[in-house]
């Protein structure tokens, strides 16, 4: 692997291919199911964070250069995921798909009535 490549593979971190991390969070990428959520972010201290289902699972690596490239490595099972954008009101649960829909009726309903 190219140099710099950081990646949760498993329970575990693996840094340029080796393993850095043997367990890591409180989750195992294999037994996610269908809806499970995997996301990551570097913090500004040059932290790399993974989340599952909005849960931080830690520091992952550290010096983590600014500029960062997500990869999805399709495997085992996997037929398919989902790349989408961030949203700070799901991650802080307080919009899921069914009551966003009507979040928005709501608002086009106040708009009507302010005309």
């Amino acid at each position: 692997m190219r140099s710099g490549t950081i990646m949760m593979s498993g329970c575990g971190i693996l840094t340029n291919g080796k393993g850095t991390r043997r367990e890591y969070g409180e989750y195992n990428l294999d037994e996610l199911m269908e809806g499970d959520r995997i996301s990551l972010m570097r913090k500004s201290n040059g932290n790399l964070h993974y989340y599952i289902n909005g849960m931080d699972q830690g520091v992952a690596a550290t010096k983590i250069p600014l500029t960062v490239f997500g990869v999805v490595d399709l495997y085992g099972m996997t037929v398919k995921v989902t790349i989408v954008n961030r949203d700070d009101r799901i991650e802080q649960g307080l919009v899921n798909h069914r009551n966003n829909t009507l979040i928005r009726e709501i608002g086009r309903a106040s708009c009507r009535e302010r005309v």
